[in-house]
């Protein structure tokens, strides 16, 4: 059902954000941005 060359980056989305949901954790917090200034 799932079509791997198209599928495989959305599957990884899908399974970050089912990790966020599961641990609490704001989708951001996975993805640390360089803050200027810091």
């Amino acid at each position: 059902m799932i079509k791997m060359e198209q599928g495989s980056a959305n599957f990884t989305i899908a399974t970050l954000v089912a990790a966020s949901v599961a641990y609490k954790v704001p989708l951001r917090d996975l993805f640390p941005e360089e803050e200027p200034g810091t």
